[in-house]
């Protein structure tokens, strides 16, 4: 049984070089409706809705309108506080004309990845555009801090039978899926029981299923059919608390988690539906939540779901042999702490065909390691064993939007980081495309590759961020030792230099074998530091360019 990929493979291999557009600027010629109208697909292409359970229809978007081919799909507003994000999620099958509707008149945007869509047209408060496929987007509006997250998937296969013996369904136990009844205790149950069972399956038909903590087990297996919420309760008295961690001026943070997994085997979550944290709408006042927390487990995986509103990392700490296909993980802008996916001190991970929208940091590699305090996350996780070095990761044809680094090595890195892939990739924007950042401990980051990815902008969406605004930052903080090498980025196209120079920094600990190879900013081939405008620093060593 499986999920099929959201998007081809081909789909992100041809990368292109066509630039986003400006209503009142640059490539103002396609944003002028009389110039170039929008190509009508040959056939039209099959789309597929959602069910909306009833307590989320009331978190309509009030500012977008969307069709496809014509029909109106519904946009929902119930991701963020402050950084909203406004979803439309569908299945679809072949080309299609889409239509945004906005309640402002659109002055500029951003809608990307640019090689996705063909044909973009502006008039007044609507944007109108083609894609050849089912795709992953994002618009922003105006320079905005809100977004429009269009989510456009192969239909889904390989969905459970409900009838099947060893599928356990909510609907069956009469679980309430409205939202009304707190049904942890029902929702715990259920999943323990299809775990009991030899290729036992929970399946959550669609609705809202209010939750505290659930715990899984060895053998869990969880599908979540489109339509299906599983979502945090706003109580604290509701989630059982998983860790705790001091954060210096903040204090002793407490920490919890919608769906929890520690030092079991065996897991996986998938299906269309939705983890919704509620982080945003919780009465705590100390406390870290997230949506998911694997911790310590063997053989993960998780397929199509989406994960939402957690006020921390989503984070996969000291596991083995995890496969990730078609996540979805949407957090809000405009916080710290709110990373889409961080993969901490595992061994064996592949990850692919996924969209990652945070204010942090979309994609983290850690060495985390077994340290307790303000370095370490092991407490606040409530980890107690050792840590293996992170190695053998790959990243592959994903979708980012982010308010910090898109694509990050370190901050920690208490153990070794090595043997990591990041290919075929398109960053819509970042505060920083690719950042290695050694801070934390003294270990090393190295044999790391980036290859084939696109970058549309590097621009600012989260006010007061202390730290440079460009395409590429390595380096070190003040008070650490170690080592960055053996990093090769190769095929790499960003469109603009950003309002910063990138750096590669050797204080503090070594730089040793940063290779650039057919790498461009702005247009520019990168051959040399001066060619990049990256600034070197301290005793940087075999530093390489070529075409």
């Amino acid at each position: 049984m499986s999920t099929p990929h959201p998007l081809s493979r081909r789909d992100f291999v041809k990368l292109t070089s066509v630039a986003a557009v400006s209503a009142s600027a640059r490539g103002s010629v396609l944003a002028r409706g009389s110039a170039l109208a929008p190509t009508t697909p040959k056939a039209p292409a099959k789309l597929t809705l959602y069910p909306i359970p009833p307590l989320y229809q009331n978190k309509l978007s009030p500012k977008f309108r969307l069709t496809v081919n014509g029909q109106s799909v519904p946009v929902l507003r119930f991701i963020g506080k402050s950084g909203f994000i406004h979803t439309a999620h569908f299945a679809l099958e072949g080309p299609a004309t889409l239509a945004v509707e906005s309640t402002e008149a659109i002055q500029t945007y951003k809608l990307g990845p640019v090689a996705s869509v063909t044909s973009p047209t502006v008039t007044g408060k609507h944007l109108t555009f083609d894609i050849p496929a089912p795709k992953y987007l994002v618009l922003q509006l105006n320079e905005g801090k809100e977004l429009l997250c269009i989510v456009a998937e192969t239909p889904e296969t390989g969905a459970p039978d409900p009838t099947s013996p060893t599928v356990i369904d909510a609907r069956k136990d009469k679980i309430d899926n409205t939202g009304k009844d707190l049904v942890t205790t029902q929702v715990q149950a259920l999943i323990d029981r299809a775990a009991a069972i030899p290729g036992g399956i929970a399946y959550f038909q669609p609705g809202a299923y209010r939750v505290g903590l659930i715990e899984l087990r060895n053998n869990s297996s969880i599908y979540l059919a489109p339509g299906a919420y599983l979502f945090g309760s706003a109580s604290e008295k509701d989630l059982a608390i998983t860790g705790s961690q001091n954060r210096g001026a903040r204090g002793l943070m407490t920490s919890t988690t919608i769906l929890h997994a520690n030092g079991v085997h065996n897991i996986r979550i998938f299906g269309r539906g939705i983890i919704d944290g509620n982080a945003w709408n919780s009465d705590a006042k100390s406390q870290f939540r997230a949506a998911i927390n694997f911790v310590g487990c063997n053989n993960v995986q998780i397929e199509g779901v989406t994960i939402a509103n957690s006020n921390t990392w989503t984070a996969i700490a000291f596991c083995r042999d995890i496969k990730i296909d078609g996540l979805k993980s949407l957090q809000d802008t405009q916080f710290n702490e709110t990373d889409a996916l961080d993969i901490c001190s595992c061994v064996n991970a592949d990850i692919g065909y996924s969209l990652l929208v945070a204010g942090d940091d979309n994609f983290c590699v850690k060495g985390s390691g077994d340290v307790n305090g303000p370095g370490g996350m092991a407490s606040s996780w409530g980890w107690r064993g050792k840590a293996a070095p992170p190695e053998n990761i790959t990243l592959h044809d994903t979708v980012f939007f982010s308010g910090s680094a898109a694509l990050k090595l370190g901050i920690q890195a208490f153990t070794e980081i090595s043997n990591i892939t990041l290919r075929d990739l398109q960053i819509v924007q970042a505060h920083r495309a690719i950042s290695i950042t050694h801070e934390q401990g003294a270990a090393a980051i190295g044999r790391a590759l980036f290859e084939n990815i696109t970058v549309d902008h590097i621009a600012q969406i989260m006010p007061n961020r202390h730290i440079s605004n460009c395409p590429i930052s390595i380096g070190f903080g003040k008070k650490t030792t170690g080592a960055i090498h053996a990093i090769t980025l190769r095929n790499i196209t960003i469109r603009e230099f950003g309002p910063a120079h990138s750096d590669i920094t050797a204080t503090g600990g070594a730089v040793d074998g940063i290779h650039f190879e057919d790498v461009s900013i702005a247009g520019v081939p990168i051959t040399s530091p001066e060619a990049g405008r990256i600034d070197v620093s301290g005793d940087v060593k075999h530093l390489t360019f070529a075409k």
